[in-house]
């Protein structure tokens, strides 16, 4: 009687394990939860590193975080460095502008885009 007892304990004792370790929940980390992509494209194009793809990614950035005056700054980096820009960007300028009370019939960064 003693095995046995002995071999119904240490079933128990590993079932009761067995489900402690599935209950657990597995923290996850987001190794780019503390990272700011904004200011390392900023520092991309600082370095010297700057292309029309960066562009488009920082005034996209700063467009959807509605942080306008910036998106504004970026889309006129890309708008004057990429004279072939898509039309979705230049009406996200155009958006920007509207947003911030800005003129857009005489902008020079519209009139080199062929529209």
């Amino acid at each position: 009687m003693k095995p046995f007892t002995l071999a119904l304990l240490l079933f128990l004792f590993s079932l009761t394990t067995a489900v402690i370790a599935q209950t657990k929940e597995v923290e996850k980390i987001d190794i780019n939860e503390e990272i700011d992509l904004m200011r390392v494209y900023q520092q991309y194009v600082k370095d010297g590193y700057g292309t029309p793809a960066i562009y488009k990614k920082l005034a996209d950035g700063y467009y959807f975080k509605n942080d306008y005056l910036s998106a504004k700054k970026w889309f006129e980096v890309l708008l004057q460095a990429d004279e072939s820009t898509p039309k979705m960007y230049v009406n996200r300028y155009i958006q920007t502008l509207r947003a911030l009370d800005i003129d857009t019939t005489n902008n020079k960064y519209l009139n080199l885009q062929k529209l």
